[in-house]
């Protein structure tokens, strides 16, 4: 009998353990850093709808938190929309992010380039115009 009392107090207490975590509310989406490559995936937005989709490798910006550093490669070769819409030229940048109104804001060259948003492997910069403004979206 006592050996039965003692396999159901460690089964309980062995279930208590187990069961007791900070995660029982399911998966958080936590903000992560910037730091490293992303792809330029799409661009929506502006009076005219635009939504255009890019293939990865052809917008690539790696951020270097360290240094403050932004690296384009606009590898974008056809003329058109989805060239005027890639965004910024190959180079190499200065950034900053700071915070504006509960938001955190991108700066490129000290130019407002809208609010970022990062989440896992994806990250949106929404320029913040009301009506006509664009959503850049990246993933790592």
């Amino acid at each position: 009998m006592k050996l039965q009392a003692l396999t159901l107090i460690l089964i309980v207490a062995f279930g208590i353990s187990t069961s007791c975590h900070s995660d029982d509310d399911g998966p958080v989406e936590k903000e992560k850093t910037i730091n490293g490559v992303w792809n330029l995936k799409n661009v929506s937005g502006g009076l005219q709808g635009i939504n255009l989709d890019y293939n990865k490798g052809e917008v690539l910006w790696t951020f270097n938190e360290t240094t403050g550093k932004l690296i384009v490669e606009n590898n974008v070769i056809t003329q058109g929309p989805k060239n005027i819409h890639s965004g910024l030229r190959s180079g190499t940048y200065n950034y900053e992010i700071k915070e504006e109104e509960g938001s955190k804001v991108l700066f490129v060259k000290g130019i407002k380039r809208g609010i970022i948003t990062t989440l896992r492997e994806s990250m949106k910069i929404d320029d913040g115009v009301e009506v006509d403004g664009f959503i850049n979206e990246f993933e790592r």
